[in-house]
């Protein structure tokens, strides 16, 4: 016949319990946690909130200490919001691809801040579709890294991804040896509005239909390596040189 166990006794080992889960919920929250720094676009003296998200294993962990730095000089501490995200406002004093870190415990995270001057123009690329390609992605990848670095000296370089996500898409840049930028997503069809209210251009996008199809009409030269009605076909990344600094193509 088996014992009843005692009702203090039940609640001390309920109190335990809870103690064990919870202190195994902190442990694998600090294994877990992870900072993540999202990239920026502004102008010369414009104030811009420099963002990082601070995690847990599954969700966002707020209340975190978050310093941040530019190309390594530090600019001030703050605190993740409930929401786990942080925020710092920042003015720069010159124009470039600055770095951007954030620090929280031990956890550290790196990504850009593109300073342009008003009447830059933007060239947009996306990273699935324009350089990763799908089957032929050899034929499509084929020029990128010699030809995106020949129109940053015309053009502001802007990645865009959708699937890959921010961190991977970077990653992925960086093991090609493409040359660096900002990354973002176009989640909002303001985004495009608010670079040009800033002064700036949205000259050119290469990609998938669907993003073009999102640009229509805000971006001046759209670009496709598959046909598509109103713009510009592209066999590689030299045709698409050529096409972009054809003066006939206005």
């Amino acid at each position: 016949m088996t014992k009843a166990v005692p009702q203090s006794k039940l609640i001390c080992m309920c109190i335990s319990l809870f103690i064990l889960i919870s202190l195994l919920s902190i442990s694998v929250s600090a294994v877990y946690a992870e900072i993540i720094v999202f990239d920026s676009i502004t102008t010369i003296d414009r104030p811009v909130m420099l963002r990082a998200l601070t995690k847990g294993r599954f969700f966002p962990s707020g209340g975190r200490i978050v310093k941040f730095f530019i190309n390594g000089k530090v600019l001030g501490t703050t605190l993740s919001g409930g929401d786990g995200y942080a925020f710092f406002e920042f003015i720069p004093e010159k124009t470039g691809l600055l770095q951007v870190m954030a620090r929280s415990d031990n956890e550290k995270s790196t990504g850009f801040l593109l300073v342009c001057n008003r009447g830059d123009k933007l060239f947009f690329v996306e990273v699935e579709n324009a350089l990763m390609g799908s089957v032929f992605s050899r034929n499509i990848m084929n020029g990128a890294d010699v030809v995106l670095r020949s129109l940053m000296k015309n053009f502001r370089i802007i990645y865009v991804t959708n699937i890959l996500g921010i961190s991977a898409a970077r990653q992925w840049i960086k093991d090609k040896g493409l040359p660096s930028s900002v990354v973002i997503k176009l989640e909002s069809e303001d985004y495009i509005s608010n670079l040009q209210a800033m002064g700036l251009i949205p000259y050119a996008m290469v990609g998938s239909p669907g993003l073009l199809a999102q640009s229509e009409g805000t971006v001046k030269k759209r670009f496709s390596f598959v046909p598509l009605e109103g713009v510009t076909e592209i066999k590689d990344w030299f045709d698409l040189r050529k096409k972009l600094y054809q003066k006939s193509d206005k």
